[in-house]
């Protein structure tokens, strides 16, 4: 993939769809004159990498743990509301 980005910002985000939780992926970027085959430019920066981590999603509760926890949240509440 590559992008065309002119003056005054040079400033560029990539957003894409084909992300899987829990892995790495690697990037390069490289400024050249205004030539589409940055191999071939006249003018060009040198190339910088990096990598990027996408966390792994958290799972969230499901179930009888989920049930529980509404209960015992509600006693707590009852308990706390007759105390004071």
């Amino acid at each position: 993939m590559s992008m065309r980005v002119k003056a005054p910002g040079h400033a560029f985000s990539v957003t894409t769809s084909v992300v899987v939780d829990g892995t790495s992926h690697t990037w390069g970027c490289v400024a050249t004159s205004d030539n589409p085959l940055w191999t071939a430019a006249l003018y060009r920066t040198d190339l910088v990498t990096g990598s990027v981590n996408v966390p792994a999603a958290v799972p969230t509760p499901e179930g009888e743990s989920v049930i529980m926890t509404s209960i015992f949240t509600a006693f707590v509440m009852l308990l706390a509301a007759f105390y004071y």
